[in-house]
């Protein structure tokens, strides 16, 4: 028996110790391939019990980079228990130092019972922090005191690289105070396609009623793209020297430029919206937002090449094509817009950016690409196609930035979808004519018709006749 026995417990310590080596951790790497120098990114390590048979417990991962390009900002998380044939992901923070190409990262993870693994992608590119956007802050050199004026942010993406998520977040110092209640501190501009920039709405602030300096700054920052933090020192005069500080209140829109430029007062109408600009200083610009319920516009800035003063401009929604307008706009209108415009010229205005929206049940049953929207300008007896630009969307619209070089007329269109055909205007379906006829009805007819009630007489007479003939035979 011993003999046996002996046997037996070698090939239990076989067995037992081909478990121990079998069992591993299986890792996975996952970040961004597009990094930015200086620029925090989130590490994914997913972790993997599926060779053991048992439960690993308090399993730290760690990450490491040859040659090092990377400085680990937040450690990975641990994972507490990961039972066998389970798995769960681990975060870490990290920020590349330097730049490269085709870099990798290499996780390792260790559980407490000594079990291990590791894994590593590779790919990831770095770009200089130089690559990354730039932001500039468009406002007043001077205010009044107690005046209400308006900051606005310009957001460039890089040439070679598109900007993911960008939010923009204004703060203040010194004579004057943001008005959080006509918009939020923090905005969101979304993704940015390289080589083009982005504005949201411009912030309204209150200058104190005392003189001094206010400095304003906007932390614009992304999920990949860099980040930038520009500030513009403005003089508040007009009032003593002081510390406190008051606000008051303006009716209209945005605006914003150089010194000179005066905030513009926008006034919404049924079909149209009239802005009031009272001058705009050469080389600079005004923006304004358009909160009309009826037209597509949501946004203009007007930049120009000389000083205007006293400058109104109308945006009209159109129900049709204008009777001045010789041709329809090119593919499926979605809508005519004229834009007029006092004491400024053609030869004043340097160009025109419009933010713009469509709605997405137009789009659905016009059978629309949205891609292939675009804003379209009318101008010697042709429309221009403007360079248009899908910026982000909501859950009932698509928005779209375009510039121009002038106003004039105006049409939003789109294309069909490849395959797609418009759809078939609806009629409404014709009422049905046959009605059921009650016997009621058929002896009002008949009692209403001499003719009728002859024939049915002669009728009975020859079939009682018949009758009388067939029984005397």
């Amino acid at each position: 028996m011993k003999p046996k026995i002996l046997v037996l417990s070698i090939l239990l310590s076989f067995l037992y110790s081909v478990s121990i080596v079998s069992a591993a951790l299986t890792v996975s790497v996952d970040v961004s391939k597009s990094l930015t120098e200086n620029e925090q990114a989130t590490v994914t390590v997913t972790v993997a019990n599926t060779a053991g048979s048992s439960t690993e417990t308090n399993i730290v991962t760690e990450l490491s980079s040859s040659p090092s390009w990377f400085s680990v900002v937040t450690a990975c998380s641990s994972i507490s228990s990961l039972s066998a044939g389970a798995s769960q992901t681990s975060t870490c923070i990290i920020k590349p130092t330097s730049t490269g190409s085709d870099l990798s990262t290499t996780a390792s993870s260790t559980s407490q019972g000594g079990t291990s693994g590791s894994g590593s992608t590779s790919g990831i590119n770095v770009a200089s922090q130089s690559s990354s956007l730039s932001a500039s802050i468009t406002a007043d050199s001077s205010v009044s005191t107690s005046a209400t004026f308006y900051v606005g942010v310009t957001v460039t993406a890089p040439s070679a690289n598109n900007v993911a998520n960008a939010r923009a977040t204004i703060s203040e110092s010194g004579q004057c105070t943001v008005d959080t209640s006509y918009q939020a501190a923090t905005q969101s501009l979304g993704n940015i396609t390289k080589g083009t920039s982005k504005s949201p709405t411009n912030w309204k602030l209150s200058a104190s009623s005392a003189s001094g300096t206010c400095t304003v700054t906007v932390n614009v920052v992304s999920d990949v793209g860099g980040s930038a933090s520009p500030s513009k020192s403005i003089t508040v005069t007009g009032g003593s020297s002081g510390s406190s500080s008051s606000s008051s209140s303006s009716s209209g829109g945005s605006g914003g430029g150089g010194g000179g430029t005066s905030a513009a007062k926008v006034v919404i109408g049924e079909k149209n919206a009239v802005i009031t600009i009272p001058s705009i200083a050469a080389k600079s610009e005004s923006s304004f937002s358009v909160d009309s319920p009826v037209l597509s516009i949501t946004k203009m800035n007007i930049k120009v090449i000389n000083t205007v003063a006293n400058v109104q401009v109308t945006a009209t929604k159109l129900d049709s094509r204008p009777s001045d307008v010789v041709s329809d706009a090119p593919g499926i209108a979605n809508q005519y817009i004229r834009i007029d415009r006092v004491n400024i010229s053609s030869a004043d205005i340097e160009k025109v950016t419009f933010d713009f929206k469509v709605a997405k049940n137009w789009m659905t049953t016009n059978n629309i690409n949205e891609s292939t929207v675009t804003l379209h300008r009318y101008v010697n007896d042709n429309w221009n196609k403007l360079e248009t630009v899908k910026v982000n969307e909501t859950d009932t619209d698509f928005n779209y930035n375009a510039t121009s070089p002038g106003l004039s007329v105006f049409a939003v269109a789109g294309e069909l979808k490849i395959g797609a055909s418009l759809p078939a205007p609806s009629t409404p379906a014709e009422e049905s004519t046959a009605k059921e006829i009650q016997p009621e009805e058929i002896f009002k007819t008949v009692a209403g018709n001499p003719v009728t009630i002859i024939l049915i007489i002669v009728g009975i007479a020859a079939v009682g006749g018949l009758i009388y003939f067939i029984r005397k035979k």
